[in-house]
């Protein structure tokens, strides 16, 4: 039984504020069990329709539990956040927003898709394509020292909006401390997501969950890093076995790169799979891992990826390897990886606001502009 309980009707807040009085005090060791809204704070509904999207209330968007205080932590300290569990509840959403997202210029219409959770470990996308939900905390931050009506997006070196979809149950996330207590906040619940996230919204649903806090006395974070540690085993492991479609693209430019390889995996999908556009468009952003930025004679390879077996069970994209000509191969008709399959790695960019390059030493980290980046193995 958890020690502490936050449910749904408790107060939320919607900025990262040094003045928002804590919700709930504890002491490390204690665990909480949490209920949480999607990030639209309950705007969508499971009878809402395309054009109901319009009429969305973005000062209403994000709305987080917290915030809450953990006894003895201090600046200069880290606070590690034990994810115990997570349950959705019953249903969520995804949509393609006007004027959001990587291909927002090409996919101008409102599009909601609405789907049943109720199986708990997958949701039907069609009859033939299943998803498999890895459930996980879109955001999960400290109060940043100073901050005043600060934007829950993008994320910085205080956590924040990560949309990290390794953040899942048996998995612990370090966050430096900036102010007396952490004031510790968390929301925008997925179901399941993509890496990129590309059409700009995930499997966004109401969540159940429960989590530990302790606290590391002295252990500092650099700037614009947040770490966090795994359970074994992979996120997608009946994908890992099967191999993946991919695309790739080439060019001077990520962002242009990143455009066109989702543009080649959409029309992968709608070619052999027989879906409309938008249907493509919002699998890649449950389903698919863009983007993989690799460096090669001043070029950049975006190469995102989806599988290959014949129930279509979600996506990932991976390192290409030390030049793009080395990415992928061609078996009968179709493009796949080699066997085995090589090692994932994080790196996404969320919308048309951001962009991704790859770091000199090899750690994952935030961009000031909402991406997660890393090296190619």
């Amino acid at each position: 039984m958890a020690d502490h309980v936050i449910t749904r009707d408790m107060p939320t807040h919607k900025r990262w504020d040094v003045d928002i009085e804590p919700v709930l005090t504890v002491r490390p060791g204690d665990t909480i069990a949490v209920e949480t809204d999607d990030f639209a704070g309950g705007q969508v509904s499971r009878d809402s329709t395309h054009d109901d999207l319009l009429a969305l209330d973005f000062n209403e968007i994000y709305p987080l539990a917290g915030p809450i205080f953990v006894e003895g932590a201090e600046p200069g300290d880290a606070l590690a956040i034990e994810i115990l569990d997570l349950h959705t509840r019953g249903w969520g959403w995804t949509a393609i927003l006007p004027g959001l997202g990587l291909l927002a210029d090409e996919l101008t219409e409102p599009y909601l898709r609405v789907f049943d959770l109720s199986r708990g470990d997958t949701t039907s996308f069609r009859e033939d394509i299943l998803i498999p939900l890895t459930p996980f905390m879109g955001t999960m931050g400290v109060c940043p020292a100073g901050a005043s009506a600060v934007a829950v997006m993008p994320p910085g070196r205080f956590g924040g909006n990560m949309d990290t979809r390794q953040l899942v149950r048996g998995t612990t996330l370090y966050l430096p401390v900036e102010v007396e207590g952490a004031n510790f906040s968390t929301g925008d619940a997925h179901g399941c997501q993509g890496d990129g996230e590309v059409c700009v919204t995930g499997l966004e649903c109401p969540m159940r969950f429960s989590l530990r806090f302790n606290v590391l006395k002295g252990r500092t974070l650099p700037p614009w890093r947040y770490e966090f540690v795994t359970p074994p085993g992979s996120l997608q492991a009946p994908s890992d076995a099967r191999g993946y479609f991919v695309h790739s693209a080439l060019g001077p430019d990520l962002m242009t790169n990143a455009k066109n390889a989702v543009r080649g995996v959409i029309d992968w999908l709608a070619r052999e799979k027989g879906l409309s556009r938008e249907d493509a468009y919002v699998l890649c952003s449950l389903a698919a891992e863009p983007i993989s930025p690799t460096m090669s004679r001043s070029l950049l390879l975006a190469a995102p990826s989806v599988p290959r077996p014949r129930r279509i069970p979600a996506a990932s994209i991976f390192g290409t390897g030390a030049t793009p000509l080395a990415s992928f191969i061609l078996l009968s008709g179709q493009w796949t990886t080699p066997t085995p399959a090589p090692r994932r790695i994080a790196i996404s960019s969320s919308s048309t606001r951001t962009q991704c390059a790859a770091t000199s030493d090899g750690v994952r980290r935030p961009c000031a502009a909402r991406c997660r980046t890393g090296d190619a193995p």
